[in-house]
């Protein structure tokens, strides 16, 4: 201790208190962007998130102690012991690798917050002690039990804010810039109060005796600026590529929404969807409606390079293959209709449409849609059947009726030629004209029967 017992005049550097503050919101943005990319990601990716961040974050709180440091002055010259002030830097990214670890977790109880926040909160404090112990100069520090405590208690509260912060504003997705900002300038405006009411609870008494100066080094002007430019640059590397991270994995994520809603519009539709390659009829997909409604497993349908040639009905096979090759020949859709054969036995009716797509690789496929029609023949079948019958029937009761027909007009007409009188005569006539009417009828129905049967020929005459 001096003679006279003075303490040492402490004053700052206003410009190096703003650029810790600065340096600080920095670091605590980076920490709440950092927050989100962590929870997102998995496995190694979570890991080297974790790690990055922890390095990035701890390394803006560590500038932002050390200019802070800086930018007090005192009547003496001051060196720093560079192995404590790398115990000190370790002390942050340790804290820091805390923090983010404690808000990535799925759900943050009030222990994990009391735990967390006392492990940040330790780390932060014992990196400004440690770093206030690496200082070299000709005096002795006294601190402030009071404020020493004071300034953990400060570390212990920031870190709860942070991490609370943290953790809400990552779950909250629809979190506005604005917000985000508002609460970085919080916690950076919160972060240098405990470093300066550290600062405060030491005091500096002249001594004769010399510093230990064997791993001491002095922090010029170039110093500081280094250490500033560093350490934007690390955050801004952080920030940026968070910001392109986040980019990529909404993009992925939107891809993987269509993709998964493409997907359930295929398998949720009523029609077998299929395609193969164009020189092949190996398939290359099918949907899942193909094995609900043949019964066949869809590997049968990707592995048998004859699969589906093997199941069209034989009468049917022909055609199917020669529109097939229509359409990748010359890229026109092709529509026909025809039989395969299910796994219960059952012959099914399909209506197939096939044209050709073209992959994302440059690749040629046919694709095909395959509606079940076995229903709409069934009821054709059951018409035409129905309508043979009607044709039939009239047919048949048209040549019953005019047999008789026949015998009342001809025995009418035997009648007319004998003596009547001019009474019976009118009423035969009457008849006559009936019978004939109605015989017309008759023939009339009958030509129909042959239109609808196909037997009537037609003659062309001058």
């Amino acid at each position: 201790m001096s003679p006279d017992n003075s303490a040492m005049v402490m004053s700052y550097n206003s410009y190096l208190v703003a650029l810790s503050v600065a340096i600080a919101t920095l670091a605590s943005y980076a920490a709440l962007d950092l927050a989100g990319r962590v929870t997102a990601a998995g496995g190694a990716v979570r890991m080297a998130w974790l790690s990055g961040g922890a390095c990035a974050m701890g390394m803006g709180i560590w500038a932002m102690h050390y200019i802070g440091m800086l930018a007090c002055s005192l009547p003496v010259a001051v060196g720093y012991d560079w192995p404590r002030v790398a115990v000190s830097l370790l002390c942050a990214i340790l804290a820091s690798g805390t923090a983010l670890f404690v808000v990535s977790r799925q759900r943050m109880t009030p222990v994990d917050v009391a735990l967390g926040s006392l492990v940040m909160g330790g780390g932060i404090a014992a990196m400004h002690y440690i770093g206030m112990s690496a200082m070299r100069l000709p005096a002795i520090c006294r601190y402030s039990f009071p404020l020493v405590t004071l300034s953990v208690v400060l570390a212990v509260l920031i870190s709860l804010v942070a991490l609370w912060l943290s953790f809400t504003l990552r779950q909250d997705r629809q979190v506005g810039s604005a917000k985000k900002i508002a609460s970085a300038v919080v916690m950076g405006a919160a972060i240098p109060i405990m470093h300066y009411t550290g600062m405060a609870a030491a005091t500096f008494y002249p001594s004769p005796t010399p510093p230990n100066l064997m791993h001491a080094i002095n922090i010029s002007a170039l110093g500081i600026t280094g250490i500033t430019l560093v350490t934007l640059f690390v955050l801004g590397m952080t920030l940026l590529t968070s910001v392109v991270d986040r980019r990529f994995a909404e993009q992925t994520l939107k891809l993987e929404s269509s993709e998964q809603h493409y997907q359930q519009l295929v398998e949720s539709a009523q029609v077998v969807l299929w395609r193969r390659d164009r020189r092949s009829s190996t398939f290359n997909f099918v949907n899942s409606e193909a094995e609900s409604l043949f019964g066949y497993p869809l590997k049968d349908w990707l592995t048998g390079p004859t699969f589906w040639k093997d199941h069209i009905h034989p009468d049917d096979r022909v055609m199917a293959e020669s529109c097939c090759a229509q359409a990748a020949l010359d890229g026109q859709p092709q529509q026909f209709e025809h039989r395969m054969m299910a796994a219960n036995g059952r012959i099914l009716w399909l209506r197939t449409c096939v044209r050709v797509v073209t992959r994302a690789d440059g690749e040629v496929e046919l694709f095909g849609v395959m509606v079940d029609i076995s229903a709409r023949k069934q009821a054709q079948e059951a018409a035409e059947a129905a309508n043979r019958a009607k044709s039939g029937f009239l047919a048949n009761m048209s040549h019953e009726i005019r047999t008789p027909l026949n015998g009342i007009i001809g025995m009418t007409d035997l009648t007319l030629e004998t003596e009547l009188t001019a009474e019976q005569r009118d009423n035969l006539e009457t008849v006559k004209l009936s019978a004939d009417a109605l015989l017309n009828v008759i023939n009339d129905i009958l030509d129909f029967s042959k239109i609808e049967a196909g037997k009537v020929e037609l003659e062309e005459v001058a």
